[in-house]
């Protein structure tokens, strides 16, 4: 309870009944505390009336955004850019925005048409566990007239255009076209590829690009663009991506973080490459996909890691075929145990017998 000079109660009831009423009384209020309140508490109260007619005549502060300062609404995100791309003598516009996630990166371009007003826009969507893409190419881009527009995009989106696919690659198509699901065998339940196809040392590590595709298959042809990140096999560099991984008087096998490749005298083959359609792969691909390889006879067993996506699988390739198969994941956890002795082991185990014996039958 605040007190005045003569010691009697002053409340704030009192005090606003005494200051605050009205405007007009203002002048009588200043004089009636003068002379009835403690010099300490009358410039408290000076104080305290300053404060709030300097609240009251202060301007209500300017709203503030509901989202944080480096957020772009959608009409604002992006890059423009104006170029006359056909030389028509119209300037063009070209539209650019990307986004990402944990596991998903995408790109987005629209090219419009300064003089027609036509646009034509890709999107480059991928898995962070893909090795190849497809995008497709709108009907439009492929009319004589836009081939000027086609070409722009080209090459602002795209790596180097190739005139067909590496090895690595190829491997992964023939898969694709080989590839069959096994529903009567005990231990595999995928056929995956047979065939090798030799090429003349050294070995060629690839890099990123694309091909230009038609399915003609399909009831209306569609053109699509491929493209292949070849630059997932690496370990950090190019020049470090190929790791020894067995070798004796007759062949050399070599691994990157998604494939394996044979070589025999002065010659190689790749035997196998990670594809998230064809065998299953990691949900990112700067994790290796190729754990312990194990050679039993002219078998190679391989240990394919896929982290988070599914269990881990085991393949098998014929190192004088190239036949390919992979093991259910209901018998995996088997084979996996039997595969930590030494190959000479392995091969005496009843189980492995009979998986091979499997296996040369497919």
């Amino acid at each position: 309870m605040l007190l005045t000079t003569h010691h009697s109660p002053l409340t704030i009831t009192g005090l606003k009944n005494l200051c605050l009423n009205q405007k007009s009384r203002q002048a009588g209020c200043l004089s009636l505390l003068t002379s009835h309140c403690s010099p300490v508490l009358l410039c408290c109260l000076l104080l305290f009336a300053q404060c709030s007619k300097h609240t009251a005549e202060k301007p209500p502060a300017a709203a503030t955004a509901p989202y944080p300062s480096w957020y772009k609404p959608p009409n604002e995100r992006g890059n423009v850019e104006t170029i006359d791309i056909n030389g028509d003598g119209v300037q063009d516009t070209i539209r650019s925005d990307d986004s990402s996630g944990s596991g998903f990166g995408a790109q987005y371009y629209t090219i419009t048409n300064g003089k027609t007003g036509e646009k034509y826009e890709i999107e480059l969507e991928s898995c962070f566990c893909e090795i190849r893409t497809k995008v497709a190419i709108p009907p439009t881009l492929l009319k004589p007239e836009n081939l000027a527009f086609k070409k722009k995009m080209e090459e602002i989106l795209l790596p180097r255009k190739a005139a067909k696919p590496d090895p690595s690659l190829q491997w992964i198509l023939q898969g694709l076209e080989q590839r069959r699901r096994l529903t009567d065998q005990k231990y595999f339940d995928v056929f995956i590829a047979e065939g090798i196809h030799w090429h003349p040392l050294p070995i060629q590590i690839p890099e990123n690009y694309y091909l230009e595709m038609r399915d003609e298959q399909s009831p209306v042809p569609v053109a699509y663009y491929l493209l292949y990140g070849g630059d997932k096999h690496y370990l950090n560099i190019k020049t470090d991506t190929l790791q020894e991984r067995y070798r004796d008087e007759n062949i050399m096998l070599w691994a990157t973080l998604h494939g394996i490749v044979l070589q025999k005298q002065d010659q190689y083959a790749w035997i196998f490459v990670t594809d998230i359609e064809l065998t299953g792969a990691p949900e990112k691909l700067r994790w290796p996909s190729i754990g312990y390889l194990k050679k039993v006879e002219n078998v190679l067993i391989v240990n394919h890691l896929r982290p988070t996506m599914s269990d881990d699988k085991i393949y098998l390739i014929d190192l004088d075929t190239g036949k390919c198969a992979g093991i259910n994941t209901e018998q995996s956890a088997e084979i996996i145990a039997i595969l930590g002795p030494p190959e000479k082991q392995i091969a005496d185990d009843p189980v492995i017998r009979e998986m091979l014996e499997e296996f040369r039958k497919l």
